[in-house]
């Protein structure tokens, strides 16, 4: 808790924006609250489900230690002292998830009957110190194994409230919903490509995942229901002090400032108040609102409305409405497409490995189309050609314009084109020409690359007066996507609030027979996603190309600097007899790595495995060398690969198969990833 939370404005705030929503309670989560909030709950009728700090979701807790279990106790007896003469509080919540932290975070199964053990002692403190409430529960443990007279369980689906409701006892739900972490493509199973556009279009798809959580658990006859969280996730994080949104924010000048610090006064003397911090501001900036509203917070009142959950524009969503089904037939098919650049740049590569087929010299330039590695300015003879051919109504494709080179290919343009900064790995494709039949969710790669697909933005007059066929979202999901939950929701609003560049990536634009394309992204078709989204830009593009013979899902494509098990792993893996799973694969070298006094900076290969039971043989051997051996993962490090192909054999636990994932990793020789090969067949055996 920090500075905006610690008066009874805010929980004044908070309580009031829980009876907005039509809800009459709260769960004070996994910490001690100050008094002040019982306060105010007594007064505004507000009901408490009280917790405890016995909380295992942050990996904290040492449960291996007895004095952590000594100190538990003495905690809740002097909790439950201080608070039971509360009238608003209604139970006693004595620990939070500590037992699947313990079975599948800490994977120390042998540490519950010491929870057991726990659950008895607690609730038999709760029971002497306030046999007034029988009200004891253990958020998102069930009821602790059957110890507790309440069941309280997180998340789960309408199969785990019916198990709940089997327990036979009074039972609700502590936390539910994706919206502390659900990433647009996880909420686009609710609300489809709108998903992808923004907060708000993310929002919404929540607040229909929201809605039908709450009038479940309210038609299965929850005793408790809830969604997690309201505070959070439900209201916006708000611009405290903050008058200009589209510049981040600065210590001196932003904020809600008060007096000087006076050296040796006793007490909490807070300076400032920084914007984002709350989603409540309870008088603290006069010129914003009590809170805000995201689509989920009106979905919540709706779904508690007095007797039963009352209409909603969010209760049926209809996905298809933001889909883009059919490609159209393309305008024009080249007879010719010519390259420009060098023939080993990795737009070349690329192509090539699209099947692209390449003419040698121009003899049709009405159906002629040049793809020009825009990294690279021109020299002055191909110049002259391009321009020539330009006359005669040739097409031209420059991809990946630089600030280095946009100046030359402005001499070759019909107009005009500058580049903005701005890094992003999401984008919005308009249905038109080669973008026909592509959804938001082709050209969302944040969830797949670390690196940025495009680092600018095309602006001047060739993108006021040409056509712009993607844009690039204001959203910047990796503000959102895996990261904690105090930095992530402002991060995300800002991301959008603080975009002020040009958002085209890629834009069209015509003159006389001929027409240019322009595009600044680049670093996306190195994955079995974006090697599909260029695949049908491509085909809309009317550009012949050989489809490759392999399977996308089986390529093993080099991403953000290592080399990525591909989709189709998990379809790889054979079952033994003893149930454990097996992966066999195969590497090529281009020299061998089994000797490294060879040379002092021979390439040293790794390889990071995300199992909790693994091993590796390598050309039939068993390999052991690591450089990290963790729970979940290890790597194993310098790989003695012989020059050639290599057999692989990875071998997991029973229950490793939904989890598993690999990639190949070289820090010391980034040049030498490029060269290597990986194949779930052997190639010299085809």
């Amino acid at each position: 808790m920090g500075i905006p939370q610690m008066t009874r404005r805010y929980a004044w705030a908070w309580f009031t924006a829980i009876k907005g929503m039509n809800a009459n309670a709260v769960r004070p989560h996994a910490q001690v609250y100050p008094r002040f909030y019982l306060d105010m709950a007594d007064e505004m009728g507000i009901c408490v489900l009280n917790e405890t700090a016995n909380w295992a979701s942050d990996g904290g807790p040492k449960l291996d230690s007895d004095l952590f279990w000594e100190a538990s106790k003495e905690h809740l007896k002097r909790f439950v002292l201080r608070d039971r003469n509360h009238a608003s509080v209604f139970g006693w919540s004595i620990s939070n998830e500590n037992k699947p932290v313990i079975l599948h975070v800490y994977n120390r199964p042998e540490l519950m009957p010491v929870q057991k053990k726990a659950w008895e002692e607690w609730r038999d403190i709760v029971h002497q110190y306030d046999p007034t409430r029988p009200w004891i529960s253990a958020d998102g443990e069930d009821d602790g194994d059957g110890i507790l007279p309440v069941t309280v369980g997180h998340y789960g689906d309408i199969n785990s409230m019916k198990r709940w409701i089997e327990i036979g006892k009074p039972w609700g739900i502590g936390e539910h919903s994706m919206a502390y972490y659900g990433t647009p493509e996880q909420v686009a199973k609710y609300n489809g490509e709108r998903a992808y556009e923004s907060q708000e279009g993310r929002m919404e798809g929540l607040a229909n995942e929201c809605y039908n959580l709450i009038v479940n658990q309210r038609q299965m006859g929850a005793s408790y229901s809830t969604v997690f969280n309201m505070a959070w996730y439900a209201l916006k994080p708000l611009p405290l002090g903050k008058k200009d949104k589209s510049k981040a924010p600065t210590v001196e000048a932003d904020g809600v400032f008060f007096g000087d610090y006076k050296e040796g006064v006793p007490g909490v003397q807070p300076e400032r108040i920084g914007p984002y911090c709350t989603t409540f501001n309870p008088g603290y900036d006069p010129t914003l609102p009590l809170y805000q509203e995201w689509p989920m917070y009106s979905a919540l009142r709706a779904a508690n409305a007095p007797g039963k959950p009352a209409w909603s524009p969010y209760a049926v969503i209809d996905k298809q409405q933001y889909d883009h089904h059919k490609a159209t037939t393309p305008s024009k098919k080249y007879k010719e497409v010519i390259f420009i650049g060098s023939q080993n740049s990795k737009l070349k590569q690329l192509m090539d490995a699209q099947g692209v087929i390449f003419a040698k010299k121009a003899n049709t330039p009405s159906l002629l189309l040049y793809i020009v590695d825009g990294s690279q300015k021109l020299d002055a003879s191909t110049k002259d050609e391009v321009q020539k051919q330009i006359a005669k109504g040739a097409d031209v494709w420059i991809w990946g314009l630089t600030p280095e080179t946009v100046a030359a290919y402005n001499e070759i343009l019909p107009l005009p084109v500058s580049l903005d900064n701005l890094q992003r790995s999401s984008f919005l494709p308009v249905q038109k020409s080669w973008m026909h039949g592509l959804n938001n969710s082709d050209f969302y790669f944040c969830e797949l690359q670390k690196t940025n697909a495009s680092s600018y933005s095309l602006k001047g007059a060739f993108v006021e007066e040409g056509d712009v066929l993607l844009n690039a979202c204001k959203t910047d999901w990796r503000k959102w996507n895996k990261r904690p939950e105090e930095i992530k929701t402002a991060g995300t609003i800002r991301s959008e609030y603080e975009c002020t560049a040009a958002t085209p990536v890629f834009v069209k634009c015509q003159q006389n027979a001929s027409t240019f394309y322009l595009n600044t992204l680049t670093e996306f078709a190195n994955s079995e996603k974006g090697f599909n989204t260029l695949s049908a830009i491509l085909k809309n593009a009317g550009i012949a190309f050989q489809k490759p013979e392999v399977n996308i899902d089986e390529v093993f494509f080099l991403r953000d600097e290592q080399i990525n098990f591909p989709v189709a792993t998990k379809e790889k893996l054979v079952k033994d007899s003893d149930g454990e799973w097996t992966l066999e694969l195969y590497v090529f070298s281009p020299r061998p790595l089994d000797d490294l006094l060879i040379e002092p900076n021979m390439p040293k290969l790794s390889l990071f495995v995300k199992a909790k039971k693994r091993a590796l043989l390598i050309n039939d051997k068993p390999y052991t060398a690591v450089s990290h051996d963790g729970r979940n993962e290890i790597i194993y490090k310098e790989l003695p690969l012989l020059q050639g192909w290599n057999k692989l054999v990875i071998k997991l636990g029973a229950g490793d198969r939904n989890d598993f994932t690999g990639y190949f990793k070289c820090d010391n020789k980034k040049d030498f990833l490029p060269l290597l090969k990986a194949a779930f067949v052997n190639p010299e055996t085809k």
